[in-house]
C-alpha cells in the first residue's frame, strides 16, 4: 500500500473528528490494479556488508583457496552483566556460600568473645585460630589471572620448521648421570644401557659399525650374514643418537654388507665392501642409493667375501683410495677416479713354512736371547749351531734331499679375516694381517713381497686386530679360540698377557680415552671391559647384553663415553661407561701431555708382564729347540735314503 499522510481535525461546530489525506507532491501515481498488486520480501541472517572473496592459504594443497565460511553476525549492541536472578541456580549457590561465610564468621566472633571473657577472669586459654579468617574474599584464583591482560599479537604461520636446537640438550643428558656406587666398589664397573637402535627393513646380522668423523652422534652399521649358506641382500643404515627410533638413512644392497668405514677427511664418503667381493663408496649425503664407484668383474674384484675395509691417504698422487682384504689372500688398494675403481694389490698372504728347521733355530735364538734364563748367549748359539749343523749335513747328501728338507710345508694362500694400520707418526705404511689359520703378520706397503714379521699365538682363526691408538709398540688380537691377546710388536715369539673369556670372541676395541682400557664381546652375549692399569688378570665388567643373540661387533665413542655393541639379531645398543672403567691419566704439572702420561702408564703395565713373561719365554725356546733338532734328523733321515 503507498504511503499516505494523514492530518486530524477538529470542527469549530462539533466534536467528531474528521478525515483528510493529504498526498505528498512526490508521490508515484499507481493505478488500481498496481496497488492491489502484493509485493512479497524475504529476511535472511546473512549480512550484506560481510565480504565474499576472502581468501586463505591451504596448507594440504598448497595454494590460496576462497574461505567458504564467512562470518554473518553483527553484534550492534553488547553489555556484560553481573546480575543474577535470584530464582536461578548459581543465585542460590551464591547464597548458601554466603550464608555458610556469615555462619561461619559469627562462630569465630563467638569463640574470640568467649576466649577475651575467660582471660578476664584470670584463666590461661589460648585465642582461637585466625587463620582461617587470611583467605582471599574473592576465592581462590590463578596468580597468571591476576595479572595484567595483554592485548593480543599478531598470529603467524612459520613456512619452515621450527629449529630443534634443544634436541641436541635433552639427548645429551646422559652426560650429567654417572654411577654413584663405583665409589663402593673399587676395581669393578657397570654398563648403563641408553638407547636400542633397530633397522625395520634389515633383520640380519650386525657385520660393521663405524663412528663419523665428523659428528660424535652418527654412525654407520652394515647388516649382511655371517653363514654362507643364508645369503641375500644387505643394508647399510645410518642412525643418530638424537633419534634412536628411526635410521637416518637406509641403502639397500644387492649382496650382504660385511664391512664398512667412513672417511676420516670427508664424512660423506662411506667405503663398503660385500661378501660376493666388490667394494663400493656410497655418498650418505646423496638421496640416491646408488654408488658413486664399484668394483666389478672387469676390475678384478675379490674373488672371496671382504672382510673388513680401510681408507688410507695417499700423501704422493693426492688421491682418495682405501684397502680391503679379503679370504681370497689379496690386499687390494682402490684408487677412486672419475669413472672406476682402480686396484692394486699390496700383499698375496702365503703361509709362512719355507725352511722350517731354520726358522726354529732362529726362534730359538731369539727367544733365549730376550729370556736371559739361560745365562749367556752360548746355550742360544748351540741350539743354531745344531740346527745349521744338521741342515748342512742334510744338504751335503744332494741338492734334491735338501730341498725337501728345506720346504717340507709347501707354502699356500691363507685367508685374511681383519687388517688394521698403525697411526704413530712415521708408520703409517705398516699394518697388521689376522688370518684363518691363527697367524697374524706384519707387513707393509712399500714392501709386498714378504712380510715384516710374523705373530702366532692363536690356534683358530683371528677375527680382529687393533693398533693401540696411545702406544705405538702394541696391539690386541681376538680369536675364536677363546682368548684376547696383547702383542708386543718386538716379540712375535709370544703375546705379553693373554686373556681367556669362555665363548669365542667376535670383536675388540681400544678405547679413545685411555692406552689401558679394551672392550671384547662374546658369542655368548657378554661384553668385557678390561684396565690393565687396576688389574691385569680380569676385567673390571663382564656385563650380559644380550639372552639369546651373539654379540658380533663393540666401538668406541670418540668424544663421549659411550659403547656402541651389535648382536646376530640386528640390534644395537649404546652403553655409557660408569667412571671406574673411564679413568685416564690427568697432567700434574703444567705444560704435561695427556698422551705422553697414557703411554708412561702402560709402559709400567709392560715391564711387569715383561718380567712375569720369562718363564714363558724358556719354555717356548726350548719347545723351539726340540722342534729344530726334530726337523734335522727327520732331514738327515730324508738324505740317507
Amino acid at each position: 500500500m503507498p504511503p499516505f499522510s494523514s492530518l486530524l481535525k477538529r470542527k469549530d461546530d462539533g466534536l467528531k473528528p474528521t478525515r483528510e489525506v493529504v498526498r505528498p507532491p512526490n508521490q508515484l501515481q499507481l493505478t488500481e490494479a498496481e496497488l492491489a498488486e502484493e509485493m512479497a520480501k524475504m529476511l535472511t541472517a546473512n549480512n550484506p556488508a560481510a565480504p565474499q572473496n576472502v581468501a586463505r592459504f591451504n596448507m594440504k594443497e598448497r595454494c590460496y583457496k576462497f574461505d567458504p565460511m564467512v562470518e554473518q553476525v553483527v553484534v550492534h549492541y553488547g553489555s556484560d552483566g553481573w546480575l543474577l536472578h535470584k530464582a536461578g541456580e548459581e543465585a542460590r549457590r551464591q547464597a548458601e556460600s554466603e550464608k555458610a561465610e556469615a555462619e561461619a564468621a559469627a562462630k569465630f566472633q563467638a569463640e574470640l568473645e568467649r576466649a577475651l571473657r575467660d582471660k578476664e577472669a584470670g584463666a590461661d586459654v589460648e585465642p582461637p585460630d585466625d587463620s582461617r579468617q587470611l583467605r582471599n574474599q574473592f576465592n581462590f584464583s590463578e596468580r597468571a589471572a591476576q595479572t595484567f591482560t595483554y592485548p593480543l599479537r599478531d598470529r603467524a604461520t612459520y613456512t619452515e620448521p621450527p629449529p630443534t636446537a634443544t634436541v641436541s640438550d635433552i639427548t645429551m643428558d646422559f652426560k650429567y648421570w654417572d654411577d654413584s656406587s663405583d665409589v663402593f666398589k673399587p676395581g669393578e664397573g657397570s654398563l648403563l644401557p641408553l638407547w636400542q637402535f633397530k633397522c625395520e627393513k634389515s633383520k640380519k646380522h650386525v657385520t660393521s659399525m663405524c663412528w663419523s668423523s665428523l659428528y660424535s652422534d652418527q654412525f654407520a652399521v652394515g647388516y649382511g650374514s655371517f653363514h654362507y649358506q643364508k645369503q641375500g641382500t644387505g643394508a647399510v643404515s645410518v642412525f643418530s643418537l638424537k633419534n634412536p627410533s628411526h635410521a637416518e638413512r637406509t641403502i639397500t644392497t644387492q649382496s650382504g654388507v660385511m664391512a664398512l668405514h667412513f672417511h676420516p677427511e670427508f664424512a660423506n664418503l662411506l667405503a663398503v665392501g660385500c661378501y660376493d667381493g666388490s667394494v663400493m663408496v656410497f655418498d650418505v649425503r646423496s638421496p640416491s642409493d646408488k654408488p658413486i664407484c664399484q668394483a666389478s668383474v672387469k676390475t678384478k674384484k675379490h674373488a672371496d667375501p671382504v672382510w673388513q675395509v680401510c681408507w688410507q691417504p695417499d700423501e704422493l698422487q693426492k688421491t682418495l683410495a682405501f684397502v680391503s682384504i679379503s679370504t681370497d689372500g689379496d690386499v687390494l688398494l682402490w684408487t677412486l677416479t672419475k669413472v672406476e675403481l682402480v686396484p692394486e694389490r699390496l700383499m698375496r698372504l702365503q703361509s709362512a713354512s719355507k725352511d722350517k728347521a731354520a726358522g726354529a733355530g732362529a726362534s730359538a735364538v731369539a727367544a733365549l736371547s730376550m729370556s736371559g734364563s739361560f745365562g749367556t748367549g752360548m746355550a742360544a748359539a748351540a741350539v743354531a749351531a745344531a740346527a745349521g749343523n744338521a741342515a748342512a749335513a742334510a744338504g751335503g747328501r744332494g741338492s734334491e734331499a735338501g730341498a725337501g728338507a728345506a720346504d717340507i710345508v709347501a707354502q699356500h694362500t691363507v685367508g685374511g679375516l681383519c687388517m688394521d694400520f698403525a697411526q704413530a707418526a712415521g708408520q703409517e705404511n705398516t699394518y697388521l694381517v689376522g688370518t684363518e689359520e691363527g697367524s697374524i703378520h706384519k707387513c707393509s706397503k712399500a714392501y709386498g713381497s714378504d712380510y715384516l714379521a710374523t705373530y702366532s699365538g692363536h690356534g683358530m682363526p683371528v677375527y680382529a686386530v687393533k693398533w693401540n691408538t696411545m702406544h705405538p709398540g702394541l696391539f690386541l688380537s681376538c680369536s675364536a679360540d677363546w682368548s684376547v691377546k696383547v702383542w708386543d710388536v718386538l716379540q712375535p715369539q709370544a703375546p705379553l698377557m693373554s686373556f681367556d673369556l669362555g665363548a669365542a670372541v667376535g670383536d675388540i676395541a681400544w678405547a679413545p680415552y685411555s692406552s689401558t682400557v679394551f672392550a671384547a664381546v662374546t658369542d655368548d652375549g657378554k661384553v668385557h671391559v678390561f684396565d690393565l692399569a687396576q688389574n691385569r688378570q680380569l676385567p673390571l665388567c663382564a656385563q650380559k647384553c644380550t639372552k639369546k643373540a651373539r654379540l658380533t661387533r663393540v666401538v668406541f665413542n670418540p668424544k663421549h663415553p659411550i659403547l656402541l655393541i651389535g648382536d646376530s639379531k640386528g640390534n644395537m645398543s649404546a652403553l655409557k661407561l660408569s667412571p671406574n672403567l673411564r679413568r685416564c691419566s690427568k697432567p700434574d704439572k703444567p705444560g704435561a701431555k695427556v698422551e705422553e702420561l697414557e703411554r708412561q702408564k702402560l709402559d709400567k703395565v709392560v715391564e711387569v708382564a715383561r718380567k712375569s713373561q720369562a718363564p714363558a719365554l724358556a719354555a717356548a725356546a726350548a719347545e723351539a729347540a726340540a722342534e729344530a733338532a726334530a726337523l734335522a734328523a727327520l732331514a738327515a733321515a730324508g738324505g740317507s735314503e
